[in-house]
Protein backbone atom coordinates (compact mmCIF):
# COMPACT_ATOMS: atom_id res chain seq x y z
CA UNK A 1 0.00 0.00 0.00
CA UNK A 2 1.13 3.58 -1.31
CA UNK A 3 1.83 5.69 2.15
CA UNK A 4 0.49 9.12 1.76
CA UNK A 5 1.43 10.60 4.94
CA UNK A 6 4.88 11.18 6.01
CA UNK A 7 5.07 9.40 8.67
CA UNK A 8 3.13 5.87 9.43
CA UNK A 9 0.33 5.24 11.30
CA UNK A 10 -0.24 2.45 13.57
CA UNK A 11 -3.58 0.52 15.02
CA UNK A 12 -3.20 2.50 18.18
CA UNK A 13 -3.16 5.47 16.54
CA UNK A 14 -6.26 4.79 14.42
CA UNK A 15 -7.76 3.79 17.39
CA UNK A 16 -7.26 6.94 19.47
CA UNK A 17 -8.35 9.11 16.29
CA UNK A 18 -11.58 7.12 15.57
CA UNK A 19 -12.66 7.80 19.08
CA UNK A 20 -11.78 11.31 19.78
CA UNK A 21 -11.54 12.95 16.55
CA UNK A 22 -15.20 12.87 15.68
CA UNK A 23 -15.53 14.82 19.35
CA UNK A 24 -12.55 17.49 18.90
CA UNK A 25 -14.36 18.12 15.08
CA UNK A 26 -17.51 19.03 17.05
CA UNK A 27 -16.06 21.19 19.63
CA UNK A 28 -14.25 22.82 17.14
CA UNK A 29 -16.46 22.92 14.32
CA UNK A 30 -18.48 26.04 15.66
CA UNK A 31 -14.87 28.10 16.45
CA UNK A 32 -14.29 27.69 12.49
CA UNK A 33 -17.73 28.26 11.52
CA UNK A 34 -17.33 31.61 13.19
CA UNK A 35 -13.84 32.01 11.34
CA UNK A 36 -14.57 31.37 8.25
CA UNK A 37 -17.98 33.66 8.66
CA UNK A 38 -15.71 36.28 9.61
CA UNK A 39 -13.55 35.79 6.74
CA UNK A 40 -16.58 35.81 4.32
CA UNK A 41 -17.36 39.55 5.72
CA UNK A 42 -14.23 40.57 3.41
CA UNK A 43 -15.27 41.83 0.61
CA UNK A 44 -12.42 40.35 -1.33
CA UNK A 45 -12.85 36.71 -0.30
CA UNK A 46 -16.57 37.58 -1.47
CA UNK A 47 -15.62 38.41 -5.01
CA UNK A 48 -14.77 41.45 -7.09
CA UNK A 49 -18.09 42.06 -7.94
CA UNK A 50 -18.56 42.58 -4.26
CA UNK A 51 -15.53 44.61 -3.64
CA UNK A 52 -16.44 47.36 -6.09
CA UNK A 53 -19.86 47.75 -5.20
CA UNK A 54 -18.89 48.02 -1.66
CA UNK A 55 -15.90 50.89 -2.84
CA UNK A 56 -19.16 52.02 -4.57
CA UNK A 57 -21.14 52.67 -2.14
CA UNK A 58 -18.44 54.10 0.06
CA UNK A 59 -17.59 56.59 -2.85
CA UNK A 60 -21.79 57.66 -2.82
CA UNK A 61 -21.70 58.01 0.69
CA UNK A 62 -18.95 60.40 0.97
CA UNK A 63 -20.34 62.52 -1.45
CA UNK A 64 -24.35 62.93 -0.35
CA UNK A 65 -22.08 63.51 2.72
CA UNK A 66 -20.02 66.61 1.64
CA UNK A 67 -22.11 68.04 -1.28
CA UNK A 68 -23.57 70.67 0.48
CA UNK A 69 -20.58 71.31 2.26
CA UNK A 70 -18.90 74.40 0.37
CA UNK A 71 -15.35 74.48 2.01
CA UNK A 72 -15.38 70.78 0.98
CA UNK A 73 -15.93 71.24 -2.22
CA UNK A 74 -14.01 74.12 -2.83
CA UNK A 75 -11.09 71.47 -1.52
CA UNK A 76 -11.87 69.31 -4.44
CA UNK A 77 -11.78 71.71 -6.95
CA UNK A 78 -8.18 73.32 -5.77
CA UNK A 79 -6.74 69.49 -5.69
CA UNK A 80 -7.78 68.72 -8.91
CA UNK A 81 -6.49 71.76 -10.53
CA UNK A 82 -3.11 71.01 -8.53
CA UNK A 83 -2.60 67.86 -9.71
CA UNK A 84 -3.25 69.12 -13.11
CA UNK A 85 -0.86 71.66 -12.38
CA UNK A 86 1.71 69.11 -11.58
CA UNK A 87 0.89 66.85 -14.43
CA UNK A 88 1.54 69.92 -16.88
CA UNK A 89 4.76 70.42 -14.74
CA UNK A 90 5.48 67.05 -15.21
CA UNK A 91 5.17 66.36 -18.58
CA UNK A 92 7.02 70.08 -19.62
CA UNK A 93 10.35 68.84 -17.64
CA UNK A 94 9.89 65.26 -19.12
CA UNK A 95 10.08 67.10 -22.81
CA UNK A 96 13.12 68.87 -21.71
CA UNK A 97 14.94 65.93 -20.41
CA UNK A 98 13.93 64.16 -23.74
CA UNK A 99 15.13 67.27 -26.05
CA UNK A 100 17.55 69.31 -24.81
CA UNK A 101 19.08 68.15 -21.36
CA UNK A 102 22.66 66.39 -21.38
CA UNK A 103 21.12 63.32 -20.22
CA UNK A 104 18.92 62.85 -23.49
CA UNK A 105 20.96 59.80 -24.39
CA UNK A 106 19.45 57.65 -21.82
CA UNK A 107 16.30 57.83 -23.65
CA UNK A 108 18.20 56.07 -26.51
CA UNK A 109 19.81 53.27 -24.48
CA UNK A 110 16.69 51.94 -23.01
CA UNK A 111 13.01 51.61 -23.64
CA UNK A 112 12.04 50.66 -20.37
CA UNK A 113 14.68 53.26 -18.97
CA UNK A 114 12.78 55.82 -20.89
CA UNK A 115 9.02 54.70 -19.42
CA UNK A 116 10.58 54.77 -15.96
CA UNK A 117 11.72 58.04 -16.29
CA UNK A 118 8.01 58.66 -17.24
CA UNK A 119 6.93 57.26 -14.10
CA UNK A 120 6.22 60.78 -12.44
CA UNK A 121 4.04 62.02 -15.93
CA UNK A 122 2.09 58.91 -14.81
CA UNK A 123 1.37 59.26 -11.40
CA UNK A 124 0.55 62.74 -11.64
CA UNK A 125 -2.31 61.98 -14.67
CA UNK A 126 -3.64 58.83 -12.26
CA UNK A 127 -3.79 61.77 -9.39
CA UNK A 128 -5.05 64.43 -11.62
CA UNK A 129 -7.85 61.50 -13.34
CA UNK A 130 -8.92 60.58 -10.07
CA UNK A 131 -9.35 63.91 -8.01
CA UNK A 132 -11.48 65.30 -11.53
CA UNK A 133 -13.35 62.59 -11.42
CA UNK A 134 -14.95 62.84 -7.86
CA UNK A 135 -14.80 66.81 -8.34
CA UNK A 136 -17.30 66.18 -11.31
CA UNK A 137 -19.17 63.30 -9.16
CA UNK A 138 -19.24 66.28 -6.26
CA UNK A 139 -20.43 68.92 -8.53
CA UNK A 140 -23.10 66.38 -10.05
CA UNK A 141 -24.73 66.24 -6.81
CA UNK A 142 -24.76 69.65 -5.75
CA UNK A 143 -26.39 70.64 -9.05
CA UNK A 144 -28.86 68.29 -7.98
CA UNK A 145 -28.23 65.66 -10.67
CA UNK A 146 -29.26 61.88 -9.52
CA UNK A 147 -26.81 60.57 -8.18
Amino acid sequence: MEQILPFAITNEMAVVIGLLGPYILKRCEPKIERTLSSVKTIALFRGLNAWERERKLKSLKEIRRNRNIYPIVQDEIAKCNTHFIMFCISILFYLYLSIDSSIKELFNINVWLTVSLACPVYYFEIRWLAALTKKNKLLGAMRGKRI
